[in-house]
């Protein structure tokens, strides 16, 4: 039976600017595992790269946000002698939270992904080199204690739940594709 998997590891530096900005930073170390050729066997890859990321909060309501992945274009090198660049994208979002009820809150949030790799049979939307994906979501939450989520990128729907005590949480997500 053939598998894949990935993983990685982040260290991760983050800080408020004043009473609107927030920036971070994260170093990453990703490992690979993909079937190869050979029945039973699979190769490789380990890699390091770096994502920054700011958000602006213009009030308690609304949030903007931009991140760039691989800012530093993530170099992999595969068990199989081969390497691989993986060059950066941009993701830009918005949202909004809505307080319906005392001890209630949902967030609507909507981002759009910038990719530069011509990846036109991948993307939603692809003009020249440039594509982009628009990601829906939406959140719940109930006397900050439990939470629901749902979201759509392109065709693929995602789900999950949450639940959070004093300092201590747990998240599960699913997505069907």
């Amino acid at each position: 039976l053939a598998s894949s998997s990935d993983l990685a590891g982040l260290v991760s530096f983050a800080r408020q600017f004043g009473p609107h900005w927030a920036y971070g930073l994260n170093l990453k170390f990703v490992r690979h595992s993909i079937p190869d050729t050979l029945p039973g066997k699979h190769a490789t890859s380990f890699g390091a790269g770096l994502d920054g990321g700011v958000i602006f909060m213009p009030s308690d309501a609304i949030t903007f946000g931009a991140t760039v992945h691989d800012l530093t274009t993530t170099y992999l090198a595969w068990s199989n002698g081969t390497h691989e660049l993986v060059n950066p994208t941009l993701d830009t979002g918005a949202s909004f939270n809505f307080f319906p009820a005392d001890r209630h809150a949902i967030t609507l949030a909507l981002d759009l992904a910038w990719g530069f790799e011509r990846r036109r049979l991948d993307s939603q939307i692809s003009v020249g080199g440039q594509t982009w994906d628009v990601r829906t979501g939406i959140e719940y939450w109930y006397h900050d204690l439990v939470a629901v989520r749902a979201g759509v990128n392109g065709k693929d729907f995602a789900f999950g739940a949450g639940v959070r005590y004093r300092q201590f949480g747990a998240d599960y997500s699913a997505s069907l594709n």
